[in-house]
């Protein structure tokens, strides 16, 4: 995308393009962060969603009825989630 602005040939548009191509370039690294906390915090989730499921089926040997949890655990974690941009 560095090299379009470029291209430009009008000095003052040239700024203004430069200008536009380093916003999208912060809104997006900004945009990667988020996901990549997400991505991260949901993965931590799921795991804790596992460890308590299997840590509750050897308690009380009702694996039916903790995989149950787990997987009302999951679906409510997969709800799709809205991030502010």
């Amino acid at each position: 995308m560095d090299h379009l602005w470029r291209s430009v040939a009008v000095k003052s548009q040239r700024a203004l393009w430069k200008r536009k191509v380093e916003q999208i370039a912060e809104e997006s690294e900004l945009l990667k962060e988020s996901l990549d906390k997400y991505f991260s915090r949901h993965q931590r989730r799921m795991l804790e969603a596992k460890e308590r499921a299997e840590l509750l089926g050897r308690v009380n040997g009702e694996s039916a009825h903790v995989l149950r949890i787990f997987d009302d655990e999951a679906q409510a974690i997969s709800q799709p989630v809205i991030l502010p941009v």
